[in-house]
């Protein structure tokens, strides 16, 4: 079922150079991953140390340094929950479907390496989230084999309650 605010274009990615750059409203992009307060503390706990998140030049260690952080900057107290999510891998589920959408029915979008972070840049204004991601076809003994590798940037402006997806193939 496709959602009735995300609209990108249809056309396949293909061998030739491709870039993407998606507008979303902050509300929509939270009614989009649509996830509660209970499981978004869970899924801070298992994301925080295995995503590269800085705040004011600081990598928080524990959760609770994430969240005195947020609750002392007013944008960010009042987005609580879409700064929670930037922090999280759940801030990929849009530019994943969008890829998804894109790539041909054979290819599957999967993280490069496990040692590729999420690299996640919290100031009291915006939100900077970056990642690459490729996708990949498997043959019939299991082994994957890379088509595109993609760089994904993410801007959430908590003043202009919009968010920007930026996809770009570089191979």
């Amino acid at each position: 079922m496709e959602d009735e605010f995300i609209h990108i274009n249809t056309e396949r990615i293909t061998d030739n150079d491709f870039s993407l750059i998606h507008t979303i409203n902050n509300d929509e992009l939270l009614n989009f991953i649509d996830i509660g307060p209970d499981e978004l503390i869970r899924q801070i706990n298992v994301d925080l140390h295995r995503c590269g998140i800085i705040l004011d030049k600081i990598k928080p260690a524990e959760p609770y340094e994430l969240m005195d952080y947020i609750n002392s900057h007013p944008y960010l107290r009042v987005n609580k929950h879409l700064v929670i999510i930037a922090c999280t891998q759940l801030v990929m589920l849009l530019p994943c479907k969008i890829l998804t959408d894109l790539i041909s029915d054979d290819l599957s979008i999967t993280d490069i390496s496990k040692n590729n972070q999420l690299n996640i840049i919290v100031d009291p204004d915006i939100i900077n989230v970056n990642k690459k991601l490729k996708a990949i076809t498997v043959d019939k003994y299991g082994d994957d084999h890379t088509k595109y590798i993609f760089k994904i940037e993410i801007d959430i402006d908590l003043f202009s309650d919009e968010t920007i997806i930026y996809i770009n193939k570089i191979i």
